[in-house]
C-alpha cells in the first residue's frame, strides 16, 4: 500500500490541480456556483474536523478535503478569468483622442520593429478629459533608422486602434490567441514612427527595474567580450533566459536533437547557480547563525537569478525545490522528492492558476518526475564495472528517464519525436555545465583586465563546438520522427498510463498493470479508428495564407500542394500555417507542389488550362486576362471558382464565363479587394467565402 503520509503535497496537488485544469478547458461554468459549493466545503471541512475526528471516520475527513480542493481550484481559476475578461473591453479611439499606457515588460528588438506589452491606463480625449481604462496590449512599434528609445515603466501615448488578436484560421493551426489570452492579453496594434510618443514619465518596481537593466548590461559584456552571432543568441539563453534572439534554425536544430531543455533555462541552469553560490559561501563557519546567513544569501542569490532569467515556470520549479533543500538542512529536516516538487507545483499554481497549461511547466515536472522515479530503476537494470562506461550509462539512463515522461508532451505540442536525445545528451550535460560556469565566470569578473576576454573567447569556443554537435546529429539519418498525431483525448490517456507506471516502479500492483493495458487498448483503437478515417478522406482545403495561395486536394493520405513559387520556398510559413494541418490529416509532410498555371494529372487530381478536376468535382482557376466581356452562348457549370492573387473585382466577367455555385477568395488577395469581391457577391446574390475573413475553407467530396 502505497504511504501518502509522506506526501501530503502530491495529494493536495491533484484534486486542486484538476479543479483548475477542468475550469480553463471547459467553459460554462458558474463562478457563484463553484463559489457557493467551495464554501460549503469550507463549512463542511471544519465540521468533519471538529466532530467527525474518530479514526473509522477519517475517510470522511479525506474525501471533504478532495472535493474541497477541487472546487478551490475551479473557483480560483474563474476568478482569476474573470479578472482577465476585463482586458476584453477596450474603448473605441475616436479623432483626437489617444491612450495613455505603461509598458510592463522588458522591450524586445525584433527584426523589423520593437515589441512591448503595455499596461493602458487612461484614454484622452479630444475635449481633454481623461477616462481610466485597463487591459493589456501587445504593442510593435515601427523599426526605423534608430531603435525607438523606451524602457521598462515608461509612459507612452499612441493614437492607433489596437486590433482583436487573431485566432487560428487553419486546421491544426497554433492557437496563438489563446496562448496570448491566457496572459491577459487580447489586443495588439502597430505603431508607426508619428503615432506614438515617450512622455518621459518612469513609474516601475526597483527591484524588475533593476534586473531588467542588470540583464541588458550582461548581454553587453557578452558581446563585449566578442560572442556575437550564433555564439551571442545561445549563450543569452543559456545564462540569462533570453532567447528573443536565437536563430528558428537554431532553436529547430535543438529540438530536433532532443536538447532544447539547454537552451530554456531550468533546473539544471539553477542547480549550477546553486552550485557556484555554495562553493563561493564555503568559508561560512558551521555556527548556526553562520548557516542562518549562509541559506539566506544562497536563497538571494537562487531567487534573483531567477528574477533575472524571467521566472519562468521551470525557473520557479527549481527555485522552490532548491529553497525546501536549503530550509529543510537548515532545521535538520530531511524531505521527499516528490513530496517537494508537489508542493512547489501547488505554490506557483496558487501564484497564477494559468501555468497549469504553460508548456514549460508541464515539460519541466514531468522531467522531473521521471528522473526522480526512473533513473535508479533504469540505471540498475544494467550492471557495468568500467567506471567511464558507467559514467555513460548513467547519463544516459537520465536522458531516458526524463524523454520518457515527457515523450506524450513532445508528440503533442510538437508533433514529432528525437531519436538521437541520448546521444545528444552525452556531450550537452557536461559540455553545457562548463559553458554555464565559464559564462557565469564571464559575467562576475567582467571587471577585470584581459582575464574576460579569455574567458569569452572559450565561451565562444565551447558554444561553436555545441552547435557543430547539434547540427550533425540533426543531419543524421532518421534524426526526428516527424508527423506524430495524437488528439487531446489520447494524450490525457497516455499521461494517464504513464503516470500509474511511475507510480508502479516504487508500489508494484496489479491492478495498475491490467489498468495501463486496458487503457493502453482504448488508445490502440482510437489510433486504428482515426488512421481508417484518414484512408477513406477526400478533402479540398483552401488555407489562409497571407499573400500566398495554398490549396490542398487531399485523397486518402495523398495530398497534392497548388501553391505559388514563393510559398514552395517559405519553410518558416508552411511549417506554421500548414504542417499543422497535414499532421493532423495523417499526410505526407512532403507533398506533391503544383503551380496553379502549370498542368499535371494524377489518380484523382488534374489541373488544365486554369480547370481543375477533383473527385467529380469542377473547379476553375479565375485569371482576369483571359475574362469575358459578354455572356458566352454556353457557360460551364462549375462546382467553384477559385479566385487567386490580388485581383481586381469583375465579377459581371466572371459571371459572364461561368454558371457558378460558390466562389472563394484565397488569402493572396488583399484585404481591400476581399472587401470588393464580397459586396459585389452581396449584391448579385452570390454565394462568397472570403479565407481572409473566415478562415480556411473545407469542401469534403
Amino acid at each position: 500500500m502505497i504511504n501518502w503520509h509522506k506526501y501530503p503535497f502530491v495529494r493536495l496537488i491533484i484534486p486542486y490541480g484538476f479543479g483548475i485544469w477542468l475550469a480553463i478547458n471547459f467553459k460554462g461554468f458558474s463562478l457563484n456556483l463553484v463559489l457557493g459549493i467551495f464554501g460549503l466545503g469550507i463549512i463542511s471541512l471544519l465540521v468533519a474536523y471538529f466532530f467527525l475526528r474518530q479514526f473509522n471516520l477519517r475517510w470522511v475527513f479525506g474525501t471533504v478535503l478532495y472535493f474541497t480542493l477541487f472546487f478551490a481550484g475551479m473557483t480560483q481559476q474563474l476568478v482569476y478569468h474573470s479578472g482577465m475578461e476585463k482586458n476584453q473591453d477596450i474603448p473605441i479611439l475616436k479623432p483626437q483622442e489617444y491612450f495613455i499606457a505603461r509598458v510592463i515588460g522588458d522591450p524586445v528588438v525584433k527584426e523589423q520593429s520593437v515589441k512591448l506589452l503595455l499596461e493602458l491606463k487612461s484614454l484622452r480625449h479630444s475635449d481633454h478629459s481623461t477616462e481610466q481604462t485597463g487591459g493589456r496590449i501587445l504593442a510593435y512599434l515601427q523599426l526605423g533608422d534608430t531603435i525607438p528609445i523606451v524602457s521598462y515603466g515608461d509612459f507612452v501615448a499612441f493614437s492607433q486602434m489596437p486590433v482583436p488578436i487573431k485566432g487560428p484560421t487553419n486546421p491544426g493551426q497554433f492557437n496563438y490567441q489563446a496562448y496570448m489570452a491566457r496572459q491577459g492579453v487580447y489586443h495588439q496594434v502597430y505603431l508607426r514612427e508619428n503615432d506614438w510618443k515617450n512622455l518621459g514619465i518612469n513609474q516601475s518596481n526597483f527591484i524588475f527595474r533593476f534586473a531588467f537593466n542588470l540583464r541588458d548590461r550582461l548581454l553587453f559584456v557578452l558581446r563585449q567580450n566578442g560572442l556575437q552571432g550564433e555564439t551571442y543568441a545561445v549563450a543569452s539563453a543559456i545564462l540569462l533566459g533570453y532567447d528573443e534572439v536565437l536563430p528558428p534554425y537554431l532553436r529547430k536544430g535543438y529540438v530536433a536533437a532532443g536538447a532544447m531543455h539547454v537552451l530554456c533555462v531550468s533546473g539544471l541552469h539553477v542547480g549550477v547557480i546553486f552550485l557556484i553560490a555554495g562553493f563561493l559561501l564555503n568559508f561560512f563557519s558551521k555556527g548556526k547563525h553562520a548557516q542562518f546567513l549562509k541559506t539566506s544569501l544562497l536563497l538571494a542569490i537562487i531567487w534573483f537569478y531567477a528574477l533575472l532569467t524571467g521566472l519562468s515556470p521551470s525557473v520557479q520549479r527549481a527555485s522552490l525545490m532548491i529553497s525546501f533543500f536549503l530550509l529543510g538542512k537548515l532545521i535538520n529536516r530531511n524531505g521527499y522528492a516528490l513530496n517537494s516538487i508537489a508542493a512547489s507545483a501547488f505554490f506557483i499554481l496558487l501564484l497564477n492558476p494559468q501555468n497549469i497549461m504553460n508548456l514549460g511547466f508541464q515539460l519541466s515536472y514531468a522531467a522531473v518526475i521521471g528522473i526522480v522515479l526512473l533513473h535508479r530503476p533504469i540505471a540498475s537494470s544494467l550492471y557495468v564495472k568500467n567506471k567511464l562506461l558507467k559514467w555513460i550509462w548513467e547519463i544516459t539512463a537520465l536522458a531516458i528517464s526524463a524523454q520518457l515522461a515527457t515523450a506524450p508532451f513532445v508528440i503533442f505540442y510538437f508533433h514529432q519525436f528525437p531519436v538521437y536525445f541520448w546521444l545528444s545528451n552525452l556531450f550537452l550535460v557536461p559540455l553545457s555545465f562548463v559553458i554555464i560556469v565559464s559564462g557565469m565566470s564571464l559575467l562576475i569578473l567582467s571587471f577585470l583586465p584581459v582575464l574576460p576576454g579569455y574567458l569569452g573567447m572559450a565561451v565562444s569556443g565551447l558554444i561553436f563546438f555545441m552547435n557543430m554537435g547539434i547540427q550533425w546529429i540533426e543531419n543524421l539519418p532518421y534524426s526526428v520522427i516527424t508527423g506524430l498525431y495524437i488528439n487531446w483525448f489520447e494524450f490525457l490517456l497516455i499521461v494517464l498510463v504513464l503516470t500509474i507506471m511511475l507510480i508502479f516502479t516504487q508500489h508494484r500492483r496489479k491492478w495498475m498493470i491490467y489498468f495501463s493495458l486496458l487503457t493502453s487498448i482504448v488508445v490502440f483503437v482510437s489510433f486504428a479508428s482515426r488512421k481508417i478515417g484518414h484512408s477513406k478522406q477526400s478533402v479540398m482545403i483552401v488555407y489562409d495564407v497571407n499573400r500566398h495561395t495554398a490549396v490542398d486536394f487531399i485523397c486518402g493520405t495523398d495530398h497534392i500542394l497548388l501553391a505559388d513559387s514563393l510559398l514552395k520556398s517559405d519553410g518558416q510559413t508552411i511549417g506554421y500555417q500548414l504542417e499543422g494541418s497535414w499532421i493532423e490529416h495523417g499526410l505526407n509532410l512532403q507533398p506533391v507542389f503544383v503551380d496553379p498555371e502549370s498542368t499535371f494529372n494524377n489518380a484523382f487530381f488534374r489541373c488544365q488550362n486554369g480547370l481543375i478536376s477533383f473527385q467529380g468535382k469542377l473547379i476553375a482557376l479565375w485569371d482576369a486576362e483571359k475574362h469575358c466581356k459578354a455572356p458566352l452562348n454556353y457557360r460551364p457549370v462549375v462546382d467553384l471558382v477559385l479566385v487567386t492573387g490580388n485581383r481586381k473585382e469583375n465579377l459581371e466577367d466572371l459571371l459572364n464565363c461561368f454558371e457558378v455555385k460558390q466562389i472563394v477568395l484565397d488569402g493572396s488577395m488583399s484585404g481591400y479587394q476581399t472587401n470588393k469581391w464580397v459586396e459585389a457577391c452581396r449584391a448579385k446574390d452570390v454565394d462568397c467565402f472570403a479565407v481572409k475573413t473566415n478562415g480556411a475553407f473545407l469542401l469534403s467530396v
